[in-house]
């Protein structure tokens, strides 16, 4: 709000070659120096402005700009305001790059409701929790986990992805490539939703940039690279939602600590889709299927969630957490050197006659390791893999065998525990990699313990 005479000068805004004019509550713009007369001619046509003189001669856009308007000393793109400003006491006009389409009417939807409770199965109800995370898609001022969602063809990931998107507009979502991996990322300002399809941000050997995401996730203020154009700040928390078929594309060889994949964990929703949800959608016509996307259902029924929805459970500063902790499991038996520790954990107990020492157990039905023992199998199952250092190993140890136990054949000597490893870990890789079944390694488990 500003009085009478303050708003005098701020019917029109400049900054260099670009200008944005007063409109009801909001500013219009960009515009150029070529074009800005005519959309004076109509943006201002109900301000107390004059276009032409007692002459009748035009009255220039730099003059008009003289009498009505002001210099901006800076440009900054917001995502979480409803309408564009111009703050006086910094001179920076506050764009709102983010704005919902107001001719969106919120109205629950029972076909998208009812997708939403049988998307991610009986298993893990999943359900609340998609509701706590639509709930609060809209409140960019927030941070909020990404949603990644696994599963086949025809399971309804593309058409979700593209349907909120259109909570802000109609030219659908920005591309994570253009924002992870490009010079320019200004796809930011088309929409705040970033999609990334069967792909996530890599580097330029492929390798997934784990910590790129967590601090894309984590940040309020992003820098916005427009080509052509100064780099201005962004402010708001944009969203992220991935849609794979493959859940390896988190796999990574960087040596992820248990801290950097329980934050990464922490910042992304894992949902993997089930075959009752392809089921349900089949039955479904095309004219339904339109209707959620290009009609708006969707994006709808998401804004009936963020006015009339009560978080079920709050997670903390991501808002929300995946019942099914897939993903904690994969990023634990498939980044850097503990992919190659299931590797010969697993290979030890497959062999016809498992190594058993002081170092290594396999005692009803659990595996017992001390460190030592560690290197000795990684020596004798991965002699072409480097070994890390034994401060390094003693760390993924411990994160792969969390719990200590005394060794039988020193009850009383506490310095020098055996680790027991976390069998769903080591399942986990099997599954994975199909290098063979769970239940054979149970069975192999079970024959040589002791």
């Amino acid at each position: 709000l500003c009085a009478i005479e303050q708003l005098q000068r701020r019917w029109i805004i400049q900054r260099g070659q670009q200008w944005w004019l007063l409109d009801n509550t909001t500013y219009r713009g960009p515009y150029t120096t070529s074009d800005v007369y005519t959309a004076m001619l109509r943006d201002l046509a109900p301000a107390p402005i004059p276009f032409y003189n007692e002459e009748g001669g035009r009255i220039s856009p730099a003059e008009l700009a003289a009498t009505y308007g002001t210099t901006a000393l800076g440009v900054e793109h917001h995502l979480d305001i409803p309408r564009t400003v111009y703050e006086p006491s910094t001179r920076t006009l506050q764009i709102a790059a983010a704005r919902v389409r107001p001719e969106l009417v919120p109205t629950f939807d029972p076909y998208v409701d009812y997708y939403l409770k049988v998307v991610g199965g009986t298993q893990f109800d999943h359900y609340p929790h998609l509701c706590d995370w639509l709930s609060r898609l809209t409140d960019l001022a927030r941070p909020l986990a990404a949603m990644y969602i696994c599963g086949p063809k025809h399971s309804g990931k593309s058409l979700f992805a593209a349907s909120l998107a259109r909570i802000w507009g109609t030219d659908g979502p920005a591309v994570a490539r253009k924002i992870f991996q490009g010079n320019f990322n200004e796809d930011l300002l088309r929409s705040p939703l970033v999609w990334a399809d069967e792909e996530v941000p890599t580097d330029d050997r492929g390798r997934p940039l784990t910590r790129t995401l967590r601090a894309f996730l984590g940040t309020r203020t992003h820098s916005l690279n427009v080509k052509h154009v100064s780099s201005t700040g962004l402010r708001g928390c944009p969203r992220l939602i991935m849609t794979v078929q493959n859940d390896d594309l988190l796999a990574t060889k960087e040596d992820l600590s248990k801290d950097d994949i329980d934050a990464t964990a922490e910042r992304i929703y894992g949902l993997r889709t089930v075959d009752a949800a392809v089921a349900w959608l089949r039955t479904l016509p095309e004219s339904e299927l339109d209707r959620w996307d290009q009609g708006d259902a969707v994006a709808r029924h998401v804004l009936w969630l963020r006015d009339h929805h009560t978080l079920h459970a709050n997670h903390g500063r991501f808002v929300v957490r995946s019942p099914d902790q897939f993903l904690t499991r994969k990023l634990t038996v498939r980044t850097g050197w503990r992919s190659t520790i299931c590797s010969v954990l697993h290979a030890w107990v497959m062999s016809p006659r498992p190594l058993i020492t002081n170092h290594l157990r396999i005692d009803q039905g659990r595996l017992l390791v001390h460190l030592t023992g560690l290197e000795t199998l990684w020596r004798q199952f991965a002699p072409s893999t480097d070994i890390p250092d034994m401060t390094t190993l003693s760390r993924l140890l411990n994160q792969i065998a969390p719990y200590a136990t005394l060794r039988a054949d020193r009850p009383t000597d506490a310095s020098r525990p055996f680790r027991v490893v976390d069998l769903n870990i080591i399942e986990q890789w099997i599954e994975d990699t199909s290098i063979s079944t769970i239940a054979d390694f149970r069975t192999n488990l079970q024959k040589h313990s002791t």
